[in-house]
């Protein structure tokens, strides 16, 4: 049996070409909340406080986006702290489009409180449905194109009932897709979507190594 010895410059080479192919890393906090690291700037999105009932893990962004506010809380930012590049974090609560630090964020209105928000940063488009409490008319469907990873809510009160959420998901045709909110219906989640499974600590994403013609739930923990 032969071993394959690589030089420390060759280590060093594959070290690089893979950290120009992760374009992005996307972290679950709990709930509905995910960290989601680029090259440019750290984005957290729909960070939660005390208000909900527990509060998650103090971290650091650039920018946060918050899809309804709890209670008329505003305590959600206080779990998010600024990074180097900033002195404090931008926080969207707002439909709108926004750029900081060239990670562009659309928000659009989605029911009375809710905001559906879309990141892109370069080539790669990602989709936070927030707390989704109807189907989106076709205004906002049509907007929902070439979404690479949706992150979708399935349970809670008063969020869209699973049969819709799983018919949303098929239109949409992301090539990840992230479950979000009430875990408790994860399993009918899988089940009713029929779709592989991978589970992963965190997410690590580059548009040139998206695996083509599928798509797959991603489990994180």
């Amino acid at each position: 049996m032969t071993s394959l010895r690589r030089t420390s410059s060759e280590v060093n080479c594959i070290l690089k070409i893979c950290c120009i192919l992760t374009n992005m890393e996307i972290t679950h906090l709990g709930k509905s909340a995910f960290r989601i690291k680029t090259k440019t700037g750290v984005v957290v999105m729909d960070p939660y406080g005390k208000s909900t009932g527990s509060a998650m893990s103090k971290v650091s962004a650039d920018l946060v986006t918050i899809s309804s506010r709890q209670g008329g809380s505003n305590d959600e930012e206080e779990k998010v702290s600024a990074t180097s590049r900033r002195k404090a974090p931008f926080v969207i609560d707002e439909p709108g489009e926004y750029e900081v630090e060239s990670i562009s964020i659309f928000g659009y209105k989605s029911g009375e409180k809710n905001i559906v928000y879309v990141m892109q940063v370069e080539d790669l488009r990602i989709a936070h449905l927030g707390n989704l409490t109807e189907m989106p008319g076709k205004t906002l469907s049509d907007l929902l194109d070439n979404i690479d990873v949706v992150m979708v809510p399935i349970g809670g009160e008063g969020i869209l009932e699973l049969k819709s959420v799983v018919e949303l998901v098929n239109k949409i045709e992301s090539t990840y897709i992230i479950p979000m909110g009430d875990m408790s219906k994860k399993d009918k989640f899988v089940e009713a979507m029929g779709k592989g499974v991978k589970s992963v600590e965190s997410l690590n994403l580059a548009k040139a190594t998206l695996p083509a013609d599928l798509s797959e739930i991603v489990l994180f923990g």
